[in-house]
């Protein structure tokens, strides 16, 4: 089964590391609309421990997802691009070395 979990903002000081003022404004950004790390942890544990169908979608419930308790939420049209899915998925293996074929059924146990 696979499930995927986003965070939402969470105020760990990464935008911190942005150059420019870009940097600046995400930094600022983050410390009024995020979270702490406490709490953008649970959509992943959410995720890893609760009942839910394969494919669903966990984050914070809030304001745009932006923060908030963790539920089921609508992915965006990036995360459900299936041509995109293939690319990272190929990606992944080329970078790791590790190839794992999903279409092969596993025999029940």
């Amino acid at each position: 089964m696979s499930v995927a979990a986003h965070p939402g903002v969470v105020r760990t000081g990464l935008f911190g590391h942005v150059e420019g003022a870009s940097g600046l404004l995400l930094d600022i950004g983050s410390r009024i609309v995020g979270h702490t790390v406490d709490q953008g942890i649970l959509p992943t544990l959410f995720a890893a421990t609760q009942d839910i169908p394969g494919g669903t979608f966990i984050g914070p419930k809030g304001f745009r997802q932006l923060r908030g308790f963790p539920g089921i939420v609508k992915s965006s049209k990036n995360g459900t691009n299936e041509e995109f899915g293939r690319r990272l998925w190929e990606l992944s293996e080329s970078l790791t070395g590790v190839r794992l074929d999903c279409e092969t059924p596993r025999p029940a146990r």
